[in-house]
Parts: structure tokens; C-alpha cells; sequence
């Protein structure tokens, strides 16, 4: 199958070192459980000007460069690169794709069939923005993991089965859809794949 993987708070734990950049920057008290929503203005009690520039501090702070893997990410990816093609597909801008790829390239080596930045999240209005369905469709990704919960229901809506990363920012979407599932951790997702992977539609489409 073509699995798409999202990079912050999927595989990165960005949420924790975002917090302490925060509190050491501009003096809050922050802590993971305050982001009941992804709306980074809402939390922080600023305007969403203010958050892209603060958010592009946090890109060249201390903080952002040492970052590491949410917890079992690494072994789990590693065990569905030996079955499946993994797609990264986050909205990070194209201003720190470099950035990224050196990260993988660190923590995520020959794991990753390509990387693609959506630019969704870039404060420059003159950067080019894709939807992440879009990229997904192109790719004709199967299953689709990401925390956004707008993201996550842009993918869903165009037919593809999407993974919603558990965490309190997208907690209060409790709708049902039939192309998204909730999961809570790097084992949940992989045995859903492997129950997915079994389904006659899947494996047709394989060839198998």
C-alpha cells in the first residue's frame, strides 16, 4: 500500500520543545494538555500575524533543533517500509524543507519513499499552497496518517482512509466518518494497516 505520514506530532514531538521555546520567549507557563485546540492564537492570546512570526523564531531556536521521534514512531515505520511505500506529507513550509530532511535523514535513514512540504502553515503569501489530499490523490496514498483534524477530514473526504493521530487539540471532532479513524499510538496504527492491508481492495489494487 502507499501510506501518507504526517511529521509534527505524528513522528516529531514538536508539541513539548514548542512549550518550552514559549515560556522561555515570552514568559507563559504552557504545558502540553493547554492546546484543547490546534489554533495557535487562541492559546497563545495573539494574533494570527503574531503566530506565524513566533512560529518562525521556534524554527531556528535551540528548542526546534533538538527535537526527537514520538515514542515507538522510528520501529514501527521501519517495520512498514519493508512492506508498504511511506510518503511524508506535512504542511511545514518549503522555507525549513532542508531542516527537515536532515532531521529524517538523522532519525528516519531509508525510510521514506519521498518528502513533500504543503506549505499550508508558511506566513510568505507568495509561497504556492497544496492540499494535502491533493498530494495524497497524486500519490494515490491508501492510508493517510495525520493530527489535524482539518487535515485529517480534507483527506477523508476525498475517499482516502485517514489515521487521526490522537491528541487534545483534535479531541473535540467526536463525528463519525466513514474514512476516519482514531488512533492512540504507533501500535494501534500499525495493527490497523495490517487489518486494512488484508481487505480484498487492497490487495487487488496490489495485485495480488
Amino acid at each position: 500500500m502507499n501510506i501518507g505520514v504526517d511529521m509534527d506530532s505524528v513522528i516529531v514531538d514538536i508539541m513539548g520543545p514548542l512549550d518550552l521555546f514559549h515560556n522561555r520567549a515570552y514568559k507563559t507557563n504552557l504545558k502540553y494538555d493547554d492546546h484543547r485546540i490546534y489554533d495557535l492564537s487562541t492559546v497563545w492570546l495573539c494574533s494570527k500575524e503574531e503566530v506565524g512570526k513566533r512560529i518562525y523564531e521556534f524554527y531556528y531556536s535551540p528548542e526546534f533543533l533538538s527535537v526527537k521521534p514520538i515514542a515507538h514512531s522510528q520501529e514501527k515505520l521501519r517495520e512498514l517500509s519493508k512492506l508498504h511505500n511511506l510518503h511524508l506529507i506535512t504542511s511545514r513550509p518549503s522555507e525549513i524543507e532542508e531542516m527537515s530532511k536532515k532531521w529524517l535523514h538523522t532519525y528516519f535513514p531509508h525510510i521514506f519513499t519521498s518528502v513533500h512540504h504543503t506549505n499550508q502553515a508558511t506566513k510568505n503569501k507568495k509561497e504556492e499552497t497544496h492540499k494535502k489530499s491533493a498530494i495524497a490523490k497524486k500519490l494515490k496514498i491508501d492510508i493517510m496518517i495525520d493530527d489535524h483534524i482539518t487535515y485529517a477530514l480534507d483527506c477523508a473526504d476525498n475517499e482516502i482512509l485517514t489515521l487521526l493521530f490522537d491528541a487534545p487539540w483534535n479531541r473535540h471532532y467526536t463525528n463519525t466518518h466513514t474514512f476516519l479513524k482514531r488512533v492512540a499510538s504507533w501500535e494501534e496504527i500499525c495493527y490497523t494497516i495490517s487489518h486494512e492491508s488484508q481487505k480484498p481492495h487492497y490487495q487487488n489494487r496490489a495485485g495480488i
